[in-house]
């Protein structure tokens, strides 16, 4: 219920209103004036507190209560950081039977739907980890036939782990002699068989090489996951989130930097079309051990961002 001119007041009657208050747990009404609560309880109470020229919203007896806030969230999703977002738009194998035929299915039916790609790559989300035990499994049915050509990644359910076919990982450079100069500790980020053959498995660090691979989705796709997070948050009944990395990579692989805003963009975007309807605190991620100038990346960007309408970076 947007209000007609930022003082206006609106009064909505006839609805059952939770407040959290323990004294007072329910109310009759609540009047608001542009963007503050100016009372709670009472109709003939809040009506004299809204004045004679409020716009009046009958509820119809439905539920009303404060939104929530969600402290710590990744809604919208780039190519380094999994979102929720992304997951509600791509598809998403939720299969936990571990079934190899199954899963091969699905890779095969949304390569045909062309519904879920990031440029040439075919994504798949949601995997639950067990079918990481079957790499060398997946990547001989993924790799070889119809899916030879086709770059391919699969990301787990937990956002640290993923997969990729041949075709896939060897664009971002994941090959047996790459494995082979790596320090053993490097080299743990990767999964792979006998002679340093990678089989696609990677886990964080490795995650992060594959996912910088991976073409960058339109901003009209990029809009496609924000609007999809901010819609669902939102029919949760939550109207605020901190963005946990709104860019820079999870676990700090690498620095933040000024030429990745990561979806900063897709915020700003979302609220130039009025549909940022939450209020948005966005933490980068950045890496202590490369000193204050990350700082400086962080206030470069605060100043960037500093006159989008409910987006905020605190810190």
């Amino acid at each position: 219920y947007a209000a007609d001119t930022p003082d206006a007041t609106i009064l909505f009657y006839n609805a059952h209103v939770f407040t959290a208050e323990p004294n007072a747990p329910y109310a009759e009404a609540v009047a608001i004036r542009g963007d503050r609560i100016v009372a709670v309880g009472a109709l003939e109470s809040v009506e004299k507190a809204a004045g004679s020229n409020a716009r009046r919203v009958n509820l119809g007896g439905r539920f009303l209560m404060p939104g929530m806030l969600d402290a710590h969230a990744h809604p919208i999703g780039s190519r380094n950081v999994l979102g929720g977002g992304t997951n509600l738009v791509q598809a998403s194998f939720t299969d936990t039977g571990a079934s190899l035929p199954g899963l091969v299915n699905f890779v095969s039916k949304t390569i045909d739907a062309r519904s879920s790609l990031m440029g040439d790559t075919v994504i798949v989300n949601g995997l639950d980890t067990g079918y990481w035990s079957h790499a060398a499994e997946i990547d001989k049915a993924l790799s070889a036939g119809r899916f030879a050509e086709v770059p391919i990644i699969l990301f787990g359910s937990d956002g640290h782990t993923g997969w990729a076919n041949r075709k896939a990982r060897e664009r971002a450079g994941i090959t047996a002699p790459y494995l082979r100069k790596l320090a053993p500790a490097q080299r743990a980020y990767y999964g792979f068989e006998s002679g340093f053959a990678p089989n696609g498995f990677v886990v964080d660090v490795g995650l992060t090489r594959l996912r910088l691979s991976t073409p960058v989705a339109s901003m009209e796709t990029q809009l496609s996951y924000g609007r999809a997070a901010v819609h669902y948050l939102n029919a949760l009944g939550i109207t605020g989130w901190l963005d946990a990395a709104v860019a820079g990579v999870v676990g700090g692989d690498l620095p933040l930097t000024l030429d990745d805003p990561g979806v900063l963009p897709v915020y700003r975007e979302l609220a130039r079309r009025g549909e940022l309807t939450g209020h948005v605190a966005a933490y980068p991620v950045i890496r202590p051990n490369d000193g204050v100038q990350q700082l400086d990346v962080v206030e470069a960007l605060r100043k960037q961002y500093a006159d989008v309408p409910n987006l905020t970076i605190p810190g």
